[in-house]
């Protein structure tokens, strides 16, 4: 599946609402997004996703959309950035690594250059953030659920994250000093922490700052365009496996609010099948039951 996560004013809000918390419309008060309302398509072939992500820019040339940026063809710059720093958070596995490799040297085949934009020392920040966010939210929406304004049910992981943030803020920090500094579930303590001490302007200012930074690195480079690794491969469809931790290959970029791409490459080798990582928090083990078979 090829997918596209548009920058803001690529596509028009018009559309995010049809498919985004329509169900909250005139339910909440309107408050300051940190999160674009911005879709991307869907596609089996890039034919296709060019043609969908065509068809909404005519779209929002129609209702004379405010800020609207056309999808254009342009000269293409044959230096590509290669994203590093994901992995010092969460380890990938083997065959995201694979992956990496085998597509680079494909683009270098073709004549394309690489150079690397290492935004590590933002990483944890970007994933604190973004968690602290989604907690909020959530806490909300559980809120719509309790007066009943709301029929959905939250699913289970925020249900417990939500326990958790009902807890003193010394207890939460107690919680996370106890945790071994490798354990995963730090950088949630981390979010929620955010999310209970952090004003929401204060998060949206930080979010504008991050932004600024890793857009200044892709100009420093010389570059508009870069490869990311996939942290994870998707299970299987039917295989009953949790899907919801394939969010972290593009959360990133949505915090960022960069143009983001999903593209398939390769599939999971015999032998690559076992993540090979020490840890025993929650993620690990979903991670590693998730490569199985």
């Amino acid at each position: 599946i090829y997918s596209f996560k548009p920058t803001a004013g690529r596509v028009t809000r018009a559309e995010a609402d049809i498919f985004e918390f329509t169900h909250l419309k005139n339910k909440i008060k309107p408050k300051e997004d940190v999160f674009k309302s911005t879709i991307g398509p869907l596609a089996s072939n890039y034919t296709d996703l060019k043609t969908l992500m065509i068809t909404l820019n005519e779209f929002g040339k129609i209702i004379n959309f405010e800020g609207y940026i056309p999808w254009t063809k342009t000269i293409v710059n044959k230096t590509i950035g290669v994203i590093k720093g994901l992995e010092s958070e969460i380890t990938p596995c083997e065959t995201a690594i694979r992956a990496l490799k085998e597509s680079s040297m494909f683009l270098g085949s073709l004549s394309y250059k690489f150079v690397e934009i290492d935004i590590s020392d933002l990483v944890h920040e970007i994933n604190v953030q973004t968690n602290a966010i989604f907690f909020i939210d959530s806490n909300e929406i559980e809120i719509l659920i309790k007066n009943n304004i709301l029929t959905e049910p939250l699913d289970e992981s925020y249900i417990k994250i939500n326990q958790i943030a009902s807890m003193p803020i010394s207890d939460i920090y107690n919680l996370l000093y106890s945790l071994n500094k490798n354990d995963h579930s730090r950088m949630v303590l981390e979010a929620i922490i955010v999310s209970k001490t952090m004003p929401r302007s204060e998060i949206i200012a930080k979010r504008e700052l991050i932004i600024k930074e890793v857009t200044q690195r892709f100009i420093n480079k010389k570059v508009d365009v870069a490869l990311c690794l996939g942290l994870f491969p998707a299970p299987l469809i039917g295989s009953g496996k949790d899907i919801c931790w394939m969010c972290v290959n593009t959360y990133t970029w949505n915090y960022l609010n960069f143009p983001a791409g999903a593209v398939p490459w390769t599939t999971v080798l015999p032998g690559e099948d076992i993540y090979k990582v020490n840890n025993n928090d929650h993620l690990t083990n979903e991670l590693k039951n998730n490569l199985k078979n």
